[in-house]
């Protein structure tokens, strides 16, 4: 059986992947790809272990719900 901390961290590794594929990345999406349900915290670790320089867009659904979309702001 898989350890949690080495889950997580094959997620993390999963959607700094997936990010600088140049793909933008929903929770809906982390949670379809990778089993992820907390993307925020993943998010929060590339941006202040890794580096990376991340944007957050605010989107609403149809019915006017929030949510957030990531990608890599390319240089």
């Amino acid at each position: 059986m898989s350890n949690s901390n080495d889950k997580t961290e094959a997620q993390i590794q999963q959607v700094k992947r997936h990010l600088l594929r140049g793909w933008h990345i929903t929770p809906m999406k982390a949670l379809d790809l990778y089993g992820s349900l907390r993307l925020s915290g993943i998010i929060h670790v590339l941006r202040h272990k890794h580096g990376m320089n991340i944007i957050t867009k605010k989107v609403a659904r149809k019915n006017g719900a929030p949510y957030a979309e990531y990608y890599l702001k390319r240089s």
